[in-house]
């Protein structure tokens, strides 16, 4: 290998090497790690041996191995990274290949066979092995999917205030091997534990609870105002009210309540049909179960149809005492414009 290095050094000199490296890094920059592996790990240790290879044969320690020792090192580099990536039996290809399969020092154990080792060496060494089965075998791209789709629960998770602990753990667990290049053994977490799946569990019923408790607001401010109308209706007919304007202002607050009370049921009922599909896909196993973002929006849903309700009941009790203010004033009018008896 050092041979064919020296040669591809002495044929295209530094700019050429420069020129490739850069194109290289340009084409496949998502795999600039695995180029490292290719064409640094592989080469610098390659380099290595052309001074290490003299003091081997001096020493005659190296007689027994048929490999430089550069070539051992960068493949056990290879094979130690790459199984955390593609597997172990491609990482052990990818290893065979920086040592060359043994072609290399086969070809020059027999007579006149380096003529011949050295463009079959600069063959392995300029070709990306490592880039080559990242790109077919790597699977960093589901590692990351993985990760993303966990990372939206945890966070909508969190925003709802459940308990996450083990998730949360597991997560950071996901991070930590992505952030070694590791995507195999985040798969491996993240395939045994299922964190998406006991989020989604605990999600649906932070939103049960959300729309439980929105549906029980809306019923009792509901029912409350309605008694109040009622009974106000039933007082100003009692006491002949004469102004007519105070049923109609009695009817307009109604009608503002009873509009805002449809929205918030509406904007609730959303809510509950995504909870509904949830669980349709879960009984049926049919189908894919609502995204983070979807489900995200049903617990916004049950939260907004909240704060309408709340907001509807303010709104109608300060409409409420504003009308009692004007129909007391209205009485007290009428009682200063009778005579006195």
């Amino acid at each position: 290998m050092a041979e064919a290095l020296s040669w591809f050094w002495q044929t295209f000199g530094l700019k050429g090497i420069l020129f490739i490296g850069v194109v290289l890094l340009i084409a496949f920059r998502k795999y600039w790690t695995a180029l490292l592996y290719d064409y640094v790990i592989d080469g610098a240790f390659s380099l290595a041996d052309e001074w290490i290879d003299p003091l081997m044969d001096i020493t005659v320690v190296g007689s027994p191995i048929p490999w430089e020792i550069g070539d051992l090192l960068a493949a056990f580099l290879i094979y130690r990274k790459e199984k955390h990536i593609t597997g172990t039996m491609i990482a052990f290809i990818a290893a065979a290949e920086a040592l060359s399969f043994g072609i290399e020092p086969l070809l020059e154990m027999i007579p006149a066979g380096s003529l011949i080792a050295a463009p079959v060496g600069m063959f392995f060494n300029l070709f990306p092995t490592v880039t080559l089965f990242r790109m077919i075998f790597g699977k960093t791209d589901r590692a990351i999917a993985d990760m993303k789709l966990l990372d939206a629960e945890v966070s909508l998770a969190k925003e709802t205030r459940i308990d996450i602990r083990e998730e949360d753990e597991v997560c950071q667990k996901m991070h930590a091997f992505l952030r070694q290049e590791w995507p195999l053994d985040a798969i491996e977490l993240f395939d045994k534990e299922r964190p998406d799946k006991t989020l989604l569990k605990k999600l649906q019923g932070a939103i049960d609870t959300r729309i439980n408790q929105t549906k029980s607001i809306i019923t009792s401010v509901e029912r409350s105002r309605e008694n109040l109308i009622g009974e106000a209706e039933q007082a100003v007919g009692n006491a002949g009210f004469p102004d007519p304007g105070a049923l109609e202002s009695l009817e307009e607050l109604r009608a503002l309540f009873e509009s805002q009370v449809t929205q918030a049921k509406n904007v609730l009922n959303q809510s509950q049909a995504t909870v509904n599909s949830f669980i349709s896909s879960i009984m049926s196993m049919l189908g894919s179960p609502p995204s983070p973002e979807q489900l995200k929006k049903a617990y916004d849903d049950a939260l907004y149809a909240q704060q309408i309700i709340v907001a509807a009941s303010r709104e109608f009790d300060e409409g409420y005492r504003r009308w009692i203010t004007m129909v007391r004033q209205a009485e007290q009018d009428m009682d200063k414009e009778q005579p006195p008896a």
